[in-house]
């Protein structure tokens, strides 16, 4: 062991006596109140005391659960916790939230046993009046009601999830027979349209190994948003190797401390964007020429044509396409004709120019796009943004500059285009009235810069030689294949709705569960046709974690049943009829897939993929049980476990190395009729894919077990799809094709998308982004501050209470001051007349409040206060310590005329004004 260990010294609250048993472990525990951080010691592996053991253990601190660890445990207690220095996830190091998961492990405010709720009012203002009843009672009670529901309507039966339990989940849900699994995670971070649409994954990411120079949209590193095992760590290494940074953001944030702020008002992002493609098209006149012939739509021609919805100019035209094959169609400049997209590489296809098509006049892509953009000057979007015009203009030249278009990179005997700057856009910047605009301009440039899965550039990591998501589709775009494809080809119309959350009338919307709500109160509008019976909680809180808390509790209080498989009282187990306690991180048995597009790209990670396993390093401290062997339990007593069996047979946890099944071997797959156990199933699976003598044992001395690719050029996602194997959009057409089919199919169905006007929505479905003055658009007499929220380190998640853990809270405390408080600009309260301290009550205009006090600063745009996470907790069994700060959430709106209409997402910046109280 590492003669620099850390454990905390608990004896002040008398919380680690490590002679003590068990029971007298949790009494102390329900006892804890206190919140002052005990003295850290050092133990070296030459004075572990006797009856101490070291397990390996993996971390549950985040929603990318991949930091090994190593628990110290004296006589089943666990008194000390570190970042594993074998495991090449975190090489040893830990976060605040990983060193700080004792004090939840042993927190009082656990839900200790299973409990039923004997007082009728479910309001949060109500004590639930909880009795403890036996698992087999709150089992048979959720099964039944479970399977009444099921026999009734599998529609009817809700199941809702979130970021609090990201380890591996079985497929419940989609055994029930469920459409209506929920999510609390999405609405305010939509984070995925263009590395879908240009990488063909979830994510993407900055290739920190060979960038040197990032302009970073709406996105946090380092501490706000610290991921130990390497975010906070490459990007801080590529800092030190040079790499410049651009944060354009109303905030000054971590990163913009190591580089330059650009401030923007918030929801502006678009225009920015917008003003950036005209000034590298028009004004610089230099871009990759050679990437957007070979390597995107730049070419494809369409007809020149002139629509406009609403007074906004919008593009929905198809291809030009070959009679014959139905092929879009480009122009030879060497054939000086119209050939099929597939003819040649593309070398010799136009740009720009006007011809004559089939008896029409049809334009490049490209054409169009420089034709469309030409009012979109920087003087245009500085108004609109309050950036400079010349800070705009410095900005795309740097862009420009630094990608060293033409270059070119040897990698393992591999020649790449090497393109190192790019746009970094973050859920900041998206998470609005025009987001989805703002990823079709920003994406745009790095289109146009040619950086997209090349050294230097963006990265969509999920690639590897066997499942490879670069694919074209029959237009020769690239299509995605993630299980996030709906964001870029949308869903089957299906009407009446089977899904509560509006997925008829958002094909490609990325998480909506407010319109869930919406529904239940109100399902005629939404055309439901069946009743809403039972509702399933784990890991997500839609009380707390979505906005219109008010129209939240009016849906909750309308389902007949609601259960929650819970590890503390939040709002929504206190709403519950039945609550079951889920097992701590460290006492139980799970596993992880590392996949690559989980951590920032740099040559360790980009290629490094592996599987976490592990085994409780304590026992049970209260009445809880697995996660999973509830599910086993409610399954098999509701009549659907055959089901769960065989999905699990085919899909447990997706293989990171071919040679893995997709889910269990033949040998090891589970009987439909048989019950097994949690850990039954994670053995069969340890089996499946490292063979028949493996087992638990293999994981004991380290929790992680790496799969890596042999060389870096495999890292690299344009090395299985070169040159013009794939084509990336600069006219987004499916976008615009699936605006066309959704209001065909709503015009057969005699229906409208319920709160909008159908032309202002359509216009969103534009080829190109848009821009117009969205309802909540800069700031009013009335109102005179938009909103801006962050995530925060402690508060990614509500994984283990981390609201109310008394660790993470002291650390806030003392070293982010910004974090509880309303952060306002010092010479915007000055006019205002706030003064340092000064509680306010903050109002948005969508009629919603909270409170706060005043922080003063410099760091902020002066049209703009920030509110950072989301503090300010409600539940009355929660620590008092969780009410603490303003609670963000409550200010914004679920109401259609505050939804994003492409991707469902919610404007994150409405405007609001400061009252003092």
């Amino acid at each position: 062991m590492s003669s620099n260990f850390v454990t905390h010294e608990l004896t002040r609250r008398q919380f680690l006596k490590t002679t003590t048993a068990m029971a007298a472990v949790a009494a102390v525990g329900d006892k804890l109140m206190g919140r002052q951080l005990g003295p850290l010691v050092q133990v070296s592996e030459a004075a572990t005391p006797s009856g101490v053991e070291v397990k390996a253990n993996f971390c549950s601190g985040c929603h990318q659960p991949t930091c090994a660890t190593l628990v110290t445990v004296s006589n089943g207690v666990a008194v000390g916790v570190m970042g594993d220095p074998a495991s090449e996830t975190n090489e040893g190091r830990l976060c605040p939230r990983g060193l700080g998961i004792i004090n939840s492990l042993y927190n009082p405010y656990r839900v200790k046993a299973p409990l039923k709720r004997t007082n009728p009012s479910r309001r949060l203002e109500d004590d639930p009046k909880w009795v403890e009843i036996s698992w087999e009672e709150a089992l048979d009670t959720c099964a039944a009601k479970l399977k009444e529901a099921r026999d009734t309507d599998p529609r009817g039966f809700i199941f809702f999830r979130g970021f609090g339990f990201e380890e591996t989940r079985l497929p419940f849900d989609a055994a029930s027979g469920t459409p209506n699994s929920l999510g609390s995670s999405g609405p305010l971070c939509p984070e995925h349209f263009t590395s879908l649409h240009l990488s063909g994954v979830m994510l993407d990411r900055i290739d920190l190994e060979r960038c040197n120079y990032v302009v970073i949209m709406g996105r946090s590193f380092g501490p706000d948003f610290a991921i130990a095992s390497s975010s906070s760590v490459n990007f801080a290494k590529a800092i030190e190797r040079g790499m410049k940074v651009v944060s354009v953001d109303p905030r000054c944030d971590r990163q913009a401390q190591m580089g330059e702020w650009v401030p923007i008002r918030p929801g502006t992002d678009t225009a920015f964007g917008l003003a950036l493609v005209y000034t590298i098209i028009h004004e610089i006149g230099r871009f990759d020429e050679w990437w957007v012939k070979v390597r995107s739509n730049g070419p494809y021609l369409i007809p020149d044509t002139k629509q406009e919805i609403k007074g906004t100019r919008v593009f929905t035209e198809d291809y030009v396409r070959d009679p014959a094959t139905k092929k879009p169609l480009v122009w030879d400049t060497a054939k000086n004709q119209a050939v099929p997209f597939d003819s040649s590489k593309g070398e010799t296809y136009a740009l720009t120019g006007s011809y004559q098509v089939n008896g029409q006049t049809v334009k490049p892509v490209l054409q169009v796009l420089k034709d469309y953009v030409a009012r979109f000057t920087p003087e245009w979007a500085s108004k609109i943004t309050t950036i400079p015009a010349a800070k705009i203009r410095e900005i795309a030249n740097n862009l420009v500059n630094e990608a060293r278009i033409g270059s070119t990179i040897e990698i393992d005997g591999y020649t790449f285009p090497y393109r190192p700057a790019c746009i970094d856009i973050g859920r900041g910047s998206v998470t609005n009235r025009l987001g989805t605009q703002a990823y079709k301009a920003l994406g745009t440039v790095n289109v146009l810069l040619g950086n997209i899965d090349v050294p230097g550039g963006m990265q969509g990591c999920s690639n590897n030689t066997w499942w490879q998501f670069l694919q074209a589709d029959e237009d020769g775009i690239l299509k995605a294949t993630s299980s996030m494809a709906n964001q870029v080809m949308g869903v089957p119309f299906k009407f009446p709705p089977d899904k509560l959350d509006g997925e008829t009338f958002y094909p490609m919307h990325h998480s909506t569960p407010g319109l869930a709500w919406k529904a239940i109160i109100d399902p005629d509008k939404y055309y439901i046709k069946y009743p809403v019976r039972v509702m399933m909680v784990h890991g997500g809180n839609p009380i707390i974690s979505n906005s219109n808390r008010a129209q939240t509790l009016q849906a909750v209080a309308k389902v007949p049943f609601i259960f929650t498989v819970s590890y503390h009282f939040d709002e929504i187990t206190q709403l519950s009829d039945i609550v079951m306690p889920e097992d701590h991180s460290l006492e139980r048995t799970n596993l992880y897939r590392l996949f690559r597009n989980e951590k920032e790209c740099n040559d360790q990670n980009r290629g490094l993929m592996g599987t976490l396993i592990k085994r409780p390093a304590v026992p049970r401290t209260y009445n809880t049980m697995n996660y999973n062997d509830i599910c086993i339990q409610l399954a098999s007593r509701a009549g659907f476990l055959a089901d769960l069996n065989k999905r699990t047979n085919a899909s447990l946890v997706t293989a990171v190395d071919k040679s893995m099944p997709a889910g269990l071997a033949k040998e090891y797959e589970l009987d439909p009729a048989k019950v097994y156990t949690w850990d039954e199933i994670v053995e069969r699976k340890i089996k499946s894919d490292f063979g028949p003598k493996a087992s638990f044992a293999d994981f004991e001395k380290c929790a992680f077990k790496p799969f890596r690719l042999k060389t870096v050029k495999e890292t690299y996602n344009y090395f299985y799809a070169p040159e013009n194997k794939i084509r990336q959009p600069i006219y987004y057409h499916r976008l615009a094709q699936n605006g066309k089919a959704l209001r065909a199919n709503l015009e057969k169905a005699n229906a409208n998308v319920p709160g909008w006007d159908m032309d202002e929505l359509m216009r969103h479905y534009s080829g190109f982004p848009i821009w117009y003055e969205p309802a909540n658009y800069a700031v009013t007499p009335e109102y005179p501050f938009k909103v801006a929220n962050w995530k925060v380190h402690i508060l990614v998640n509500g994984t283990y209470g981390n609201a109310e853990n008394p660790w993470l809270q002291e650390i806030a405390d003392k070293f982010s001051p910004d974090l509880k408080v309303v952060l306002v600009n010092r010479t915007a309260a000055a006019k205002a007349g706030l003064a340092e301290g000064q509680k306010v009550r903050i109002e948005s205009q969508w009629g919603f409040t909270t409170e706060g006090k005043v922080h003063l600063t410099e760091l902020i745009h002066p049209e703009v206060i920030g509110i950072a996470g989301n503090f300010g907790r409600l539940g009355l069994q929660m620590n008092p310590i969780a009410r603490e700060g303003a609670q963000y959430n409550q200010l914004i709106s679920a109401d259609e005329e505050s939804i994003e209409p492409v991707a469902g997402n919610l404007d994150n910046s409405p405007r609001v004004r400061l009252v003092k109280i």
